[in-house]
């Protein structure tokens, strides 16, 4: 498990991710998306990052505490006040050093183990708890402190200093790593103050597997570059004799063997669930009119309609000759004003005109038979009306003799 770095690979939907261990300042955090580092990341709140911008699928992300290894964060002065937070703060320094620098190894090996031990001042020899390959196999640390391999042999299980540690609790830790995936290279350098640029004898495939110590302080990774063989710092190391230190890890790949056979098909697992309905596409142009089909059968006949309106009357015809039908003549025919009274008819007043009149005359007639002696006689009433000047009246009888009638006498 690493101290002070997390590390993912991108999925290429995100640009947030978690930060796990614990830091001073959040300025000693980096993050480097293969190898680069990201300079404007911005902290979302004290344990999530947002990068600068969402790294492709696939890309490794690397989130590293980097404490300031060249200034030291606390500086006692005579008569000042060691407050809690001011020792706290010292001793996590040098800490989170060794922690960083321990970090930057194990990660690089399959296996590894760490002994720590508490100096008295006075022995100079540690019994290890396993058996390293070699000095180059090793990490050595003193209160934090990187220790160059010139100044300790390894001897099977035993570590042995060119001088005393000084005495503290904890504070030697030596990492083993016994089984490395590779190897490494280690190149030494006596830096003059004026000097930027120096050659190693390996190539790294990439800076990540580089660890730089100039005088045992570990060199964060953003303060030189490496471009084949040529390591550039970003200012000038101080001078010193052997004090640049650089580790190169060189990674091994086994090869691939030949491929074995294929393998039985497994078992089909069960269906996964129904995925949620697609929307609906877009309409389709419309088809081409089909031929028209044959008439259908006539159907039956709806209820009748409403009657309509009336016209408006129409106008009045021209005058012309009409034609009167039999029993026709009425009182309009004949421009006769009223209908009369009982008895009345209509008179020609000789002008064109007719106009309704009693008439002068006869008004009934009535026959009574009348018995006399056994005889039987018939009696003629004629009622008059009005008088009848310049006229003749004439009655006229007539009997009708009927064969039953043994009379025979005329009138």
């Amino acid at each position: 498990m690493a101290y002070a770095k997390d590390t993912y690979t991108a999925t290429g939907s995100t640009d947030l991710f978690d930060v796990s261990f614990s830091y001073l300042s959040q300025s000693h955090v980096k993050v480097y998306v293969d190898d680069f580092l990201d300079e404007s990341v911005v902290w979302i709140n004290d344990s999530r990052i947002q990068l600068s911008s969402v790294p492709t699928a696939g890309a490794f992300v690397s989130i590293e505490r980097h404490t300031s290894p060249g200034q030291r964060l606390i500086d006692y002065q005579t008569g000042g006040i060691l407050s809690e937070e001011t020792l706290d703060t010292d001793s996590l320094q040098a800490f989170y050093l060794a922690q960083e620098s321990l970090d930057n190894v194990v990660d690089r090996v399959s296996s590894a183990t760490v002994d720590t031990f508490s100096a008295d001042g006075s022995t100079i020899s540690f019994g290890l708890s396993t058996t390293p390959l070699s000095a180059e196999n090793t990490n050595v640390f003193v209160s934090g402190v990187y220790q160059q391999k010139s100044k300790y042999a390894i001897n099977g299980q035993t570590i042995t200093f060119d001088e005393y540690p000084p005495p503290g609790t904890d504070n030697i830790q030596v990492m083993s790593y016994y089984n490395a995936p590779g190897t490494s290279s280690i190149d030494t350098f006596s830096a003059d103050g004026n000097t930027t640029v120096f050659t190693l004898t390996s190539t790294p495939t990439s800076k990540s597997l580089t660890n730089i110590f100039v005088n045992g302080v570990y060199q964060n990774k953003d303060t030189y570059e490496v471009s084949g063989t040529t390591l550039t710092f970003d200012s000038d190391p101080p001078p010193g004799t052997d004090n640049v230190e650089a580790v190169v890890h060189t990674i091994s790949i086994a090869s691939t063997g030949a491929f074995g056979p294929t393998g039985a098909t497994g078992v089909a697992g069960p269906a996964g669930p129904t995925g949620p309905a697609g929307s609906t596409g877009p309409t389709g142009a419309t088809g081409a009119t089909g031929p028209t089909g044959p008439t259908g059968p006539t159907g039956p006949t709806g209820p009748a309609g409403a009657d309509g309106a009336d016209g408006a009357d129409g106008a009045d015809g021209a005058d012309g000759t009409s034609i009167i039908v039999d029993n026709s003549v009425g009182a309009t025919q004949l421009n006769v004003t009223g209908n009369g009274t009982t008895s009345q008819f209509l008179r020609s007043d000789g002008d064109g005109s007719f106009t309704w009149a009693v008439p002068n005359g006869v008004t009934a007639v009535t026959i009574n038979n009348t018995t006399t002696s056994g005889t039987v006689a018939p009696v003629l009433s004629v009622s008059l009306s009005g008088s009848i000047t310049g006229s003749t009246l004439t009655l006229t009888l007539t009997k009708t003799m009927s064969v039953d009638d043994p009379g025979g006498d005329g009138p």
